[in-house]
């Protein structure tokens, strides 16, 4: 029996590689995309979303839009990390001519949270997950774990201690880690040095003739030329990486737990992950009046880098 999963994205580049994995994964069956702002505006995004499902030649999910902005404050989007239209500027690539469905993306979540016994992939800020789980929390409830791509162990993306999709809605992203449904946070560093994509894998990828492969290279052409500039050229995947824990966990090489915040006030760390890994059955971590709060995510920083790669290029090639 597939496992069923539903995946938030605020699809830019390195997000629609992680849809073709899921979507082309025999194991899971993807029962709905949901859209919000991040990396682009969200009708952007959700056109992105519907593109990717038709390269990826597995299904069509339904997709639904979401909010165009987070809890509190402006959007600020990602266009000089991933393009204008979040997908590398090509100009050549096909869009789809599905439309997303009616229904809001929070009010789809929820629907499906009622069926129980569903995973969240989380690959964009949590804005939708937030006010879902604010409308209808016994729904939401109803998922058994979100997989979410976020976060930084040792070093942000955004600022030096930030990662990008917690730090643009920190309070949606706070509020679902103190909801009470398991996470795990994939960081930003679990797809950094040897998981890179290079040149060479580049060309491996594009030599097999797959149409959906070379779209998974040719989406991430501004963060492959970015990179030029600076040396040798490749391009990392964060959001395949969340993907590849949700649907091969066998591929972790280094996670622990923790009781998870994000940093909601300072002006130098807003969005930060504040990660306490005190041991909780040990005396002298806190007293009787003010015990540590339980464990609420499974924090991975690092992949086997080599069959993460391989699998990956499997999936897409």
């Amino acid at each position: 029996m597939k496992r069923p999963i539903v995946i938030d994205t605020d699809t830019g580049s390195d997000d629609a590689v992680a849809l073709v994995l899921a979507l082309r994964d025999p194991a899971v069956e993807v029962l709905a995309i949901t859209t919000v702002a991040g990396n682009v505006g969200v009708e952007q995004a959700t056109q992105n979303a519907l593109m990717t499902i038709d390269y990826a030649e597995r299904g069509t999910p339904p997709v639904y839009q979401g909010c165009a902005k987070p809890l509190y404050h402006s959007h600020i989007s990602a266009e000089g990390v991933h393009g204008e239209d979040g997908m590398g500027d090509l100009g050549t690539l096909v869009p789809s001519a599905r439309l997303p469905e009616k229904e809001h993306a929070v009010d789809a979540l929820i629907a499906l949270g009622r069926r129980g016994g569903v995973e969240l992939l989380a690959l964009g800020p949590l804005t939708n997950v937030a006010l879902a789980m604010m409308k209808d929390p016994e729904a939401m409830r109803g998922y058994t774990r979100i997989t979410l791509m976020g976060g930084a162990y040792t070093k942000g993306n955004t600022g030096h201690l930030a990662e990008f999709n917690l730090w643009e809605d920190a309070e949606a992203a706070d509020y679902v880690f103190t909801f009470g449904v398991p996470i795990t946070m994939v960081t930003i560093e679990a797809c950094r040095d040897k998981a890179k994509i290079t040149r060479d894998d580049c060309a491996r990828i594009k030599a097999t003739g797959s149409r959906c492969g070379a779209f998974c290279v040719d989406c991430n052409r501004t963060l492959y030329e970015a990179s030029a500039r600076y040396g040798e050229p490749y391009f990392t995947l964060p959001d395949a990486a969340a993907a590849a824990v949700l649907l091969r966990p066998d591929l972790v090489a280094e996670q622990f737990d923790s009781y998870t915040r994000i940093e909601c006030q300072s002006e130098l760390a807003y969005g930060a992950t504040v990660n306490d890994r005190r041991p909780r059955d040990r005396v002298g971590t806190a007293s009787k009046e003010s015990p540590l709060p339980p464990f609420n995510c499974r924090v991975v920083h690092r992949l086997e880098e080599r069959a993460f790669k391989e699998w990956m290029i499997a999936l897409i090639a």
